[in-house]
């Protein structure tokens, strides 16, 4: 039964993934978000894109390859345009329209001193006694200032040539994000070969570094919960000296853990950036009850025979356990009160970690102390432990008797 669960637990939290999003840790009806997202449906293009950094090749053939990606990149699912040429071109016949206002006076200024000289030059009875020539109309200079660069792509200092993809979805869709970025990989890749391009492609933005962020926490997340778990090997080999009361202490607490994480799985999907590092922490809060017990079990089977070691470990060793639980427990639930969804979903996952890891080491404890000592673990010694547990625990002695030793009942 113990295999079983411990079978389908595994194949739940290995589905669980990990969610970077800040934004999504809010409630829904808070202002900030409603006007993010109301952003993001008005301007989700500006807010965020994927831009292509060709280089490593003559600006020419960065040029032409940007031109050959415009087609393929626009075909890709989910994508709502491609764009290469910088808009500013576009608008360069017309640029004197965008003329400051000084500049505008100065050109009237010029134009009618002009009108005024041809008026009097019309004139059959004007007899101009100047040397001077006309006023002069030529604008070059005015010109000159908006000239600006007769470059129409987007060029880095460098020599690079940047194409920027425009999604239909927000990045934070991470799914679609991955799916888009991979397609996009492809396309460029497909028409760098056709192209015979020698230079690089790099891809950034908002959608690539969110899914660099999120394997870059999923990487952080692995490594803390893996060094935590290294370290109270080491820890317990020193403290124990003992292989087997190494594996008593960690097989459950392993379980335990994994039991919260595959919860965590079903109920919220994924975790978030607090919630994402809960492993580590729910392996430090649940080594204190395995040495406490295992400690405790090793020092009175030099004198009683299994079984009733095992009761009066329960009696005194696991009811202090069940009553620091506790406190444990009132301390992360506060958290569930709260309406940040971080601060929510830890209390969630903490409190249904800290039972886990307590139920676990109720369960597989006694089973493996019984099988090491070729007892049976028969329904009869897993009442007698759940009496033990229940004698006088919280002043309801009969429920808890009912409850603690059919759970144990089952289990073994």
């Amino acid at each position: 039964m113990v295999a079983l669960v411990s079978a389908v637990c595994v194949w739940g939290a290995s589905g669980l993934r990990l969610d970077g999003d800040l934004a999504r840790l809010l409630p829904e009806d808070a202002s900030s978000v409603q006007g993010l997202n109301a952003l993001e449906a008005q301007y989700g293009a500006q807010i965020g894109r994927v831009a292509l950094v060709l280089s490593g090749a003559p600006a020419e053939q960065s040029r032409e390859l940007a031109d050959a990606l415009e087609a393929p990149l626009g075909q890709v699912a989910g994508v709502e345009r491609v764009e290469i040429v910088d808009p500013v071109s576009q608008l360069r016949k017309d640029r004197l329209m965008y003329m400051s206002l000084e500049d505008v006076r100065l050109v009237s200024q010029r134009l009618e001193q002009r009108i005024k000289w041809e008026r009097k030059q019309a004139n059959p009875l004007f007899v101009s006694l100047s040397s001077k020539g006309p006023p002069p109309v030529d604008m070059a200079d005015i010109e000159q200032k908006y000239q600006g660069s007769s470059r129409t792509y987007y060029e880095g200092a460098k020599g690079e040539v940047l194409v920027f993809v425009h999604p239909s979805f927000p990045a934070s869709n991470l799914d679609r994000s991955k799916e888009l970025v991979a397609a996009l990989k492809r396309a460029a890749q497909q028409a760098a070969l056709e192209q015979k391009w020698p230079g690089t492609i790099a891809f950034a933005g908002r959608y690539a570094k969110r899914i660099e962020q999120q394997e870059l926490m999923m990487a952080d997340m692995s490594q803390a919960t893996g060094i935590a778990l290294v370290g109270l090997l080491l820890f317990l080999s020193l403290y124990f000296g003992r292989v087997g009361a190494v594996l008593r202490v960690l097989a459950p607490l392993v379980l335990g853990m994994v039991v919260a994480l595959s919860a965590a799985r079903w109920i919220f999907g994924e975790l978030n950036i607090l919630t994402g590092f809960l492993g580590a922490i729910l392996l430090g809060l649940g080594v204190d009850y395995g040495i406490h017990l295992v400690s405790k079990l090793s020092g009175l089977r030099s004198t009683m025979q299994a079984r009733e070691a095992l009761i009066a470990v329960f009696k005194s060793t696991g009811r202090a356990n069940i009553y620091a639980a506790v406190t444990t427990l009132v301390a992360l639930g506060s958290l569930m009160l709260s309406t940040f969804r971080a601060f929510f979903e830890f209390g969630v996952i903490a409190v249904i970690g800290v039972l886990s890891i307590l139920l676990a080491y109720a369960v597989v404890l006694p089973t493996w102390e019984a099988l090491r000592s070729n007892v049976s673990p028969s329904r009869v010694l897993s009442v007698r432990l759940g009496e033990a547990l229940g004698d006088k625990l919280l002043s309801t002695p009969a429920l808890v008797k009912g409850l603690v030793g059919g759970c144990f009942g089952v289990c073994a």
